[in-house]
């Protein structure tokens, strides 16, 4: 009975109504382009669409653990890795090169490795004293357009291919190598890393560097060597960097604030005892090669009145003060009449 009226209800309903009720209930699109649908309370009553609540998506299944000012911060550093990277690798190759970074996320490993093409060409390598092992998907089609251009090729790749040979896998390694040294130096502010290659793989499949529930640290970058194109991915464990991440934190604005965080130099005491060369000098005059050859013992050098006070102090082989040299207690001693700059030093 209550079928029948409801259906009797809907019968009566005009089209426009209909489209109207339709309308309602469709999709909202937000400035993000993330459809969200109709919002209710927890009372089942709808939101007024002139206040509605933001809205955000969350993938339990990849668990999002940056916030926007370090993600903004790492996406700084990962372009400016890709634009050193492009750098090298052109007059490595001797042609047009380029790495543009595409996306940066956390993904969980199973997803990452879901995500790497079989067959594809798979570098594992380690980073010391990181823990973990990271990793760099490309496609064997771009690792032979490297090879082919090595060889003094064109970089140009004729039909497919199943996977490289062992001689093709070790030339990839060379532009592998520049890779993983650009991205040492870049993450490296704290310390030194560097970076080895420790196995290679034909596809993600069997890929078993991390737990399955390991959050990765994934950015996907688009190469182009010549005029092909293609992914390139680098990975790495997350919970191995949070300790870089923090110290780029430390070097990061203060919340809020305009300028970066001033930070006073500190001494270390440790370094009290490192011995200094230091020695004097003066610019005596100069002298012709007729005048150097007549040069004998017991011969008499003249010097200008005033050189005494325009003793030059040199630390360590570079030139630091200004100052006057005489006698103090029977020993000879410099008093420090000016400290040089970077700009008085020609």
């Amino acid at each position: 009975m209550a079928d029948e009226t409801q259906g009797d209800d809907l019968a009566s309903l005009s089209q426009e109504e209909i489209d109207r009720l339709l309308a309602e209930s469709s999709a909202d699109q937000t400035e993000t382009g993330v459809r969200t649908g109709p919002i209710f309370r927890h009372d089942g009553e709808r939101f007024d669409t002139r206040a509605l609540p933001t809205v955000q998506v969350h993938d339990f299944a990849n668990p999002m653990v940056m916030d926007d000012m370090l993600l903004r911060t790492l996406r700084q550093r990962h372009e400016e890795f890709a634009a050193l990277v492009s750098a090298r690798l052109a007059l490595f190759l001797r042609m047009e090169f380029s790495l543009t970074l595409q996306r940066l996320a956390t993904v969980v490993y199973r997803r990452f490795t879901a995500d790497v093409a079989n067959p594809s060409h798979v570098v594992l390598f380690k980073v010391d004293p990181l823990s973990g092992v990271g990793v760099i998907d490309l496609s064997p089609q771009f690792g032979l357009a490297i090879v082919d251009r090595m060889l003094g090729g064109k970089g140009q790749v004729d039909g497919t291919t199943d996977g490289l040979t062992e001689i093709e896998m070790n030339l990839v390694d060379d532009v592998v190598h520049v890779i993983l040294e650009e991205w040492c130096r870049i993450w490296g502010a704290d310390r030194r890393y560097t970076a080895s290659v420790i196995g290679r793989e034909n596809g993600g499949r069997y890929l078993q560097t991390s737990a399955s529930d390991t959050i990765m640290l994934v950015g996907v970058f688009e190469g182009t060597v010549g005029e092909y194109t293609e992914r390139i991915q680098i990975a790495l464990p997350f919970p191995s960097l949070e300790a870089s991440m923090r110290n780029i934190l430390a070097l990061l604005p203060a919340a809020g604030g305009a300028g970066a965080l001033e930070r006073k130099p500190t001494w270390a005491h440790v370094y009290n005892g490192i011995p200094l060369p230091l020695s004097v000098e003066w610019d005596a005059r100069e002298m012709s090669v007729r005048e150097v050859l007549d040069l004998a013992v017991d011969g008499v050098v003249r010097l200008p009145a005033g050189i005494l006070r325009q003793t030059k102090v040199r630390l360590s082989g570079s030139t630091k003060f200004i100052g006057e040299i005489g006698l103090e207690a029977d020993r000879l001693a410099v008093r420090i009449d000016k400290k040089l700059s970077p700009e008085d030093v020609p």
